[in-house]
């Protein structure tokens, strides 16, 4: 309880492909986000947290389409990726809460698609 609440995240390729409209390649990602939450006593607590931390990561993602976010300048760190190309789509978010191990947990998870744009390597 000590190291909640607790974010993990998961981010997985799933496919390349030419983008139709700017000719770069695009590649598309998926990502979860897990929240965990616990340390209370009452149920409805520790769910209304993992919504609030939920909610504000959701938040986040959906900013990621304006040019000024981008996902703070990921396009920088990866090798090849178009500036301002960034597109986070499908944000979903899923709530919940119980007893683990006899302990009360909140739990959160919101996944959503990324695009990132990149140059096409000439071999």
């Amino acid at each position: 309880d000590n190291e909640l609440p607790a974010v993990a995240v998961e981010v997985v390729h799933s496919s390349g492909e030419i983008n139709p409209l700017s000719k770069l390649q695009r590649g598309e990602y998926s990502a979860v986000v897990l929240v965990t939450t616990g340390g209370q006593a009452v149920l409805e607590t520790v769910k209304q947290q993992a919504k609030r931390i939920a909610a504000r990561v959701e938040r986040v993602l959906r900013q990621q389409n304006r040019p000024s976010k981008q996902l703070e300048d990921v396009t920088t760190d990866l090798e090849g990726a178009f500036a301002d190309s960034v597109t986070v789509t499908n944000v979903a978010t899923l709530n919940d809460g119980g007893v683990v191990n006899n302990v009360l947990r909140g739990a959160a998870a919101i996944t959503c698609e990324i695009q990132i744009d990149f140059i096409p390597t000439i071999d």
